[in-house]
């Protein structure tokens, strides 16, 4: 990359709500710059490694002992894993992506950098890949885990300590939604289930310091209530919590080899919006399908990992309904330039 553009990038300043703020060093958390370059720095790394391990001396593939080593690599922005077939080879491989990193001005980490067997498993991208009796288990991890809770935790006792019901439902959904979307194609039926009662846990603490007064009945009456087969919902009349127990588990569907993102954009918006037709459920599922899996503000096609909203298009206090029709799926961002224009209207 030409040296002048990143510099730009780099120290390029930034906009937030009409106010301009200096970026003296470095990348903002979450930049989309950030995972470019580190797939541009990385690149290579393949090669070095097929090099070394899937051709012969003459530097020609083997087609009949190809990847003997079983070394593969996957990564994923700046994070990486590199499989082999003995502990001695995965040893080999460290040293090259070593040398290899090094002279791109970089090194590996000793503290996140290790070797270990697939038995005994690793964690990666929020996910633990282990092998249970030979067959490989992929789980959320217990870093993952133990960082939802102490979100869910802040929300309820800490911050929403002082919300009305409805609203501290409002933003556990978005919470709950958005681990359940990430985590739903793996084995994670047990951590939704566990994830439901440590929740009701924090929420009867936070009923219960509203109301040191009363007792577990009337608590109980008050903030959990029947919803049609379901019981111990904690409810209002215009809004419910989501259970994560009742999530579907749904495997990822792998992306066709032969398709091409800039030339198959109707095999690509059919994917976004069948994703959208398996994870989702209930009313949501069929707004999503009302609007064929695009945003009702710019018409894009939704990704279902997209920060998204619902948009009432007769807002709620001019007597607009939870209802199916009067809801749409927007993009978070498009929803705020509306906002923003209406105000200024």
């Amino acid at each position: 990359m030409d040296k002048s553009v990143l510099k730009q990038f780099l120290k390029a300043d930034f906009i937030f709500r009409d106010e301009l703020f200096p970026t003296d060093e470095g990348t903002p958390q979450g930049g989309i710059i950030s995972p470019i370059l580190a797939n541009m720095t990385l690149d290579g790394m393949q090669k070095v490694l097929s090099d070394r391990f899937h051709t012969n001396h003459l530097g020609k593939v083997n087609l009949h002992f190809k990847n003997a080593h079983k070394v593969n690599l996957v990564h994923y922005a700046d994070d990486f894993i590199v499989t082999a077939a003995t502990k001695e080879i995965a040893e080999e491989a460290k040293e090259i992506i070593r040398d290899f990193l090094q002279t791109r001005g970089l090194e590996l980490s000793e503290e996140k950098t290790l070797i270990t067997h697939i038995n005994d498993g690793f964690d990666m991208l929020g996910w633990t890949f282990r092998k249970f009796k030979g067959k490989l288990i992929v789980k959320p991890s217990q870093k993952s885990i133990k960082a939802f809770y102490t979100s869910l935790h802040e929300t309820v006792l800490e911050r929403g300590k002082v919300w009305k019901q409805a609203d501290l439902i409002r933003v556990l959904n978005r919470q709950l939604r958005g681990w359940a979307n990430y985590h739903q194609s793996v084995c994670a039926k047990n951590a939704f289930s566990r994830a439901d009662h440590i929740l009701y846990e924090m929420l009867w603490r936070w009923a219960k310091r509203r109301h040191p007064k009363k007792n577990r009945i009337w608590i109980t009456a008050n903030y959990w209530h029947s919803k049609g087969m379901r019981n111990w919902v904690f409810s209002t009349e215009t809004a419910e919590l989501m259970r994560l127990g009742e999530v579907p588990i749904i495997r990822h569907t792998k992306v066709r080899m032969d398709a091409n993102p800039y030339l198959d954009t109707e095999y690509f918006t059919y994917r976004k919006f069948q994703n959208g037709m398996k994870r989702l459920s209930g009313r949501f599922k069929k707004v999503w399908r009302n609007q064929n899996g695009r945003c009702y503000h710019c018409g894009q096609p939704m990704e279902i990992c997209d920060e998204r909203e619902i948009f009432y298009k007769i807002p709620k206090p001019m007597g607009g309904k939870d209802e199916v029709q009067n809801m749409a799926y927007v993009h978070k961002h498009c929803q705020s330039i509306f906002l923003e224009h209406r105000a200024k209207a």
